[in-house]
């Protein structure tokens, strides 16, 4: 779940009120989800805007050959800015899906 978009320059106190009850609520908009690279890839480079290089990303596993790669391959994130790169085992499968969060 998102939250509502606002500028600097946002004045609808309606708007702001109902971005800060989403971040409450534990919404955010440091969220998505990626396909690793297919072989003979070992790294996938995310698009992230929210991320920094001093971020966190949490990935999980949303396919069972996402989780089987998560089992069997070394396999870890680097957070950049506005992107993230996941390093990975070389894999045939074009369904290894993962979703992400970012935090920081």
């Amino acid at each position: 779940m998102t939250t509502p978009a606002l500028s600097l320059a946002e004045q609808s106190l309606q708007r702001i009120t109902q971005a800060i009850i989403a971040l409450q609520q534990g919404r955010s908009n440091a969220h998505g989800s990626f396909t690793l690279a297919t072989s003979p890839a070992t790294s996938t480079v995310v698009d992230a805007p929210n991320c920094a290089e001093d971020s966190t990303v949490l990935i999980t596993p949303t396919t069972a050959n996402a989780a089987n790669i998560q089992r069997t391959s070394d396999l870890f994130v680097t957070a950049g800015t506005k992107q993230f790169t996941v390093t990975h085992g070389a894999t045939a499968n074009s369904d290894c899906t993962f979703s992400y969060a970012i935090q920081g």
